[in-house]
């Protein structure tokens, strides 16, 4: 009797053999689909590690924004060799200046040295009360027994403060009449007033738009400050006497406006702003405040502009005729404006350095591509430090640039070029190595001119101000409001940039303004008025 290979069953053997094939075909797509199932498991677990990272990354800088040090200066111990291709360059700029330093050491230029920190002696303008301390008499007497005499003194300062006292102006105008006819009278001319029929003085004026818009101190506050010292100011009587004040120094500020635009160095910026009543918008709607300002060193003008939008028709605009240099970030609205004829867009290096170090918090400061853009950026700082240090002229910062910071920036655009190709696009270091790349074009022109600055910080100093008062009144009540908030900023942002007292000038302004011609406006500007002694505070004022 013959046996079968096979267990004996049912099926045929071959059904067996068909069926047990199948089975194992079954186990080896099931193995596949589960090799694939956990490499998209292992894509997805790589992705979001990534995106992890990445949280991470912002939460840190998100952090290191509100607790961190502004500063985007690297430590003094963050040292780190740098890339070949920037090692020999540096080394010759290092040569460069050995060898001026060797000739500011023979005779040609004396070195700056820094002034030692220390006590500024109290302006000698104080008033100032004097407080003697002697001996006793029986004290004036020598152990030997002869009497003893003065020889000198000791005197040491202390700085006191006296509250606000507020003096009240008594108008009294003589008023004559005729007993002949009693018909005729005759009363004496008031001088013009910047707010006709008001309480408020040029001096009272002008403390309280100092103190809202360069001391970012909200009217509610002023008016709690004033109830303490028995003064009721209610803050819809500031509030308007802001708005007329905003409107009465317009036409300086048009002046400002005007300065700008002559020039051939522009510089811009804008933020955001927020208006609760504005027709035919939301409470919660963003407007923008724009800031202009002459790029030159000489009688620099500073013109804000309130617009609802950040369209670009706004920069377009204010500079419809300008010709020359534009200074800003990388805003596209600002395209318009360089499409012009004779306009030539200069970029930021700030904007450039920011984005890097972005990466850098992100990272907690680990020294990667991202350290070693800062460095090579740090290093085109400094020679614009050192050329500021030794007041250089234009035309020789514009050599210098050529010689030294040339050739740092065409090895930097080389290593930028390579690796854009090789990093991420949408990381963080691969916007920023993009940002540069893309902007290249714009962060080089300031080879071409002397004057100008290798950033746009000096306009984002002169915006800073609004954003850090937008924290304590939060919004402007009005479009009227908005547009006199920005006349105000632009005349304590002017007077700042040229070095002149604020609310001496607008004391003086408000004065002299409702008496001045249209024909003689420009004798108020800061760097054309000379404040006289009256407009600052002296002690027989109070």
């Amino acid at each position: 009797m013959k046996t079968h290979p096979f267990p004996s069953s049912d099926l045929d053997p071959f059904q067996e053999l068909n069926a047990l094939y199948g089975r194992l075909h079954q186990s080896e797509k099931d193995r596949l689909q589960l090799e694939d199932s956990n490499g998209q498991l292992q894509n997805e677990i790589k992705v979001l590690r990534e995106e992890i990272d990445l949280l991470k990354g912002y939460l840190r800088l998100r952090q290191h924004t509100i607790f961190g040090r502004k500063s985007e200066k690297l430590d003094a111990s963050s040292s780190m060799p740098l890339l070949p291709s920037f090692e020999h360059i540096f080394d010759e700029v290092h040569e460069d200046d050995d060898e001026a330093d060797k000739t500011q050491d023979e005779g040609s230029k004396p070195q700056k040295q820094k002034k030692k920190p220390g006590r500024r002696p109290l302006p000698p303008e104080l008033l100032r009360e004097k407080v003697i301390y002697d001996i006793g008499s029986d004290e004036k007497v020598c152990a030997c027994g002869h009497p003893l005499h003065k020889i000198g003194e000791e005197t040491s300062e202390q700085l006191d403060y006296i509250p606000a006292q507020v003096k009240v102006v008594q108008t009294v105008r003589y008023k004559y009449g005729c007993k002949g006819c009693q018909e005729t009278v005759k009363l004496a001319p008031l001088s013009p007033q910047p707010i006709p029929k008001s309480i408020a003085t040029p001096g009272l004026l002008s403390h309280v738009l100092v103190s809202k818009y360069q001391d970012h101190l909200p009217l509610y506050r002023q008016s709690m400050i004033w109830e303490r010292i028995g003064v009721d100011l209610k803050r819809g009587t500031m509030s308007n006497w802001v708005l007329k004040c905003g409107a009465l120094l317009s036409p300086i500020v048009e002046l400002f406006k005007q300065e700008i635009i002559a020039g051939d160095y522009v510089r811009a910026d804008e933020t955001t702003a927020q208006v609760l009543k504005e027709p035919g918008r939301k409470a919660q709607t963003k407007s923008y405040m724009w800031v202009y300002m002459s790029g030159s060193k000489t009688n620099p003008a500073i013109a804000y502009e309130y617009h609802p939008t950040r369209n670009e028709e706004c920069p377009s605009v204010f500079l419809s005729n300008f010709k020359g240099y534009l200074q800003s970030d990388a805003y596209q609205g600002y395209n318009a404006v360089t499409k012009q004829k004779d306009v030539i867009r200069v970029g930021c290096w700030g904007h450039c350095r920011r984005k890097f170090t972005d990466v850098l918090k992100m990272s907690s400061g680990k020294k990667g591509k991202a350290f070693e853009a800062v460095t090579v950026i740090g290093k085109l700082y400094d020679i614009e430090r050192l050329m500021k240090e030794e007041g250089r002229t234009p035309d020789e910062v514009k050599a210098i640039r050529l010689k030294k910071s040339k050739p740092i920036l065409e090895a930097f655009k080389k290593w930028i070029d390579t690796q854009v190709v090789v990093t991420a696009p949408k990381t963080p270091l691969g916007k920023a190595f993009r940002y540069a790349s893309r902007q290249w074009a714009h962060l080089i022109v300031y080879l071409e001119d002397g004057r100008l600055d290798i950033d746009n910080n000096a306009c984002e100093r002169a915006i800073k101000p609004f954003a850090v008062g937008r924290k304590n009144w939060l919004f402007m009540g009005n479009v009227e409001g908005a547009k006199a908030a920005a006349n105000i900023y632009s005349i304590i942002e002017t007077c700042k940039a040229n070095d002149v007292n604020a609310y001496q000038y607008l004391r003086h302004v408000l004065q002299e303004i409702p008496k001045t011609s249209q024909e003689n406006l420009a004798s108020l500007l800061p760097w054309n008025c000379k404040l006289q002694p009256e407009t600052s505070i002296k002690a027989e004022d109070f």
